[in-house]
């Protein structure tokens, strides 16, 4: 039966695979690649695209996760930065209870020693571990006012760092409000205080905006499907080719004939199984973003008729495939999908398959979920612009073909159905 004959070919598939992974890691990965294409037309060409497309994808995906950590690392800055100004005004609170006027001038000059190097990544060097012992001494001599003031003044830096350390062993008070005791010390040290954090809160949230603009900039690199040149590959990219595919001819995975290679379809299931899902949706993405690039089917343009049909097996395959994955390239595939019907009916004639691919991109369509209620932000309602115009020109071509095949009613239902989507 197939089910027992794919467990057959998923025992022998699973010790070539560990052997080409030994071999050859990167064979390894194109043959898990190869897997979510069609099983017959593999050429160099597209081999080369799909590694090359593989190469952007890891690129991208190293940028994202380096703005990732950036996020992080700034939103642990702010938390840092919360609990040390809170910090320093539980120390003021406490200084300014000791007896004489003494004590609280020490506070006022450590508290603003500590707001003017409160950012300086520096502070924990400048910590000085005397500082207790210096107030404890100051505490039980007669110093005059003098000498008082300018030891306070030598010891404000020191302080402003120390003070960290004395709050987090002293105690866990979180009722104190910072802002309240620097506006009791001096209203112009509040307002110097209240833009600081202003300032660091704006560059904060500036960083956030960035980063998030950039992670949505990085996912529209890699969903953009520009042609990839024949002549934009490097020397290095046609030897790996080369390597990758004597290795699978040399394990009997591809057939070679007159240049196009052709693989066992129980092969490429048992491939697409042996992935998990984050792997199989990573690779299907990859796929489905070299398809795109390679397909180069033009209407108006005959020449790109030929070239076509060589990949029009790989659109098939891929669009399938992506149909029940809930993939980031919906709208793409939907496209693909939409210019596969267009294709099978205006070079081809084969209306059935037209019909198929055709309603297939509007049940792609389907299953993009959008965001419900509310206002809309600018990107999602020009995704749905985009959406609602991919789904009345599949609409549009859908009604064309019934009508080449005598559906007239079927027809005219589609039709009007492209029209109430643009309206």
């Amino acid at each position: 039966s197939a089910s027992l004959g794919q467990k057959a070919v998923e025992s022998s598939l699973s010790l070539s695979l560990d052997a080409i992974r030994r071999e050859e890691t990167i064979a390894w990965e194109a043959l898990r690649l190869l897997g979510w294409m069609g099983p017959g037309n593999i050429t160099k060409v597209l081999l080369r695209s799909l590694l090359r497309v593989k190469k952007m994808r890891q690129k991208i995906e190293e940028e994202e996760e380096s703005i990732k950590q950036q996020q992080q690392q700034t939103e642990k800055e702010e938390e840092a930065l919360k609990c040390s100004h809170h910090g320093a005004a539980i120390i003021y609170s406490k200084l300014k209870s000791w007896s004489g006027g003494f004590g609280s001038s020490i506070a006022v000059l450590s508290f603003l020693g500590y707001l003017t190097v409160s950012n300086n990544n520096r502070r924990r060097q400048i910590m000085s571990t005397s500082f207790g012992g210096m107030i404890s001494s100051m505490m039980n001599h007669n110093f005059n006012s003098g000498t008082m003031i300018a030891i306070a003044a030598a010891g404000g830096a020191a302080a402003a760092t120390t003070v960290l350390s004395f709050v987090f062993a002293t105690t866990r008070d979180r009722n104190t409000n910072s802002a309240d005791i620097i506006n009791e010390i001096s209203p112009t040290s509040a307002s110097l205080y209240k833009k600081k954090l202003d300032g660091n809160s704006g560059s904060r949230q500036s960083l956030k905006l960035s980063s998030s603009s950039s992670l949505t900039t990085l996912s529209k690199r890699f969903s953009s499907t520009s042609a990839l040149s024949p002549t934009s590959f490097s020397a290095d990219e046609y030897e790996q080719t080369d390597l990758i595919w004597n290795i699978l001819k040399s394990f009997s995975l591809l057939t070679v004939k007159e240049g196009k290679g052709y693989m066992h379809r129980l092969l490429g299931q048992a491939l697409r199984s042996s992935q998990n899902e984050n792997d199989g949706h990573r690779n299907l993405e990859i796929c489905i973003n070299t398809v795109s690039r390679v397909w180069c089917f033009k209407p108006e343009n005959v020449g790109t008729w030929q070239d076509s049909i060589d990949v029009l097996e790989h659109v098939k395959a891929v669009v399938s495939y992506s149909y029940g994955h809930h993939n980031k390239m919906a709208l793409e595939t939907s496209v693909l999908s939409r210019e596969a019907g267009v294709f099978s009916a205006m070079a081809l004639n084969r209306f059935e398959e037209a019909q198929f691919s055709l309603e297939l991109s509007l049940k792609i369509l389907d299953g993009v979920v959008t965001a419900g209620g509310g206002a809309k932000s600018k990107g999602a309602a020009l995704e749905d612009e985009e959406h609602r115009h991919a789904r009345a020109e599949a609409l549009h071509e859908l009604g064309r073909v019934f009508r080449y095949q005598g559906r007239l009613g079927a027809s005219e239902e589609a039709l009007l159905g492209a029209l109430n989507v643009l309206e």
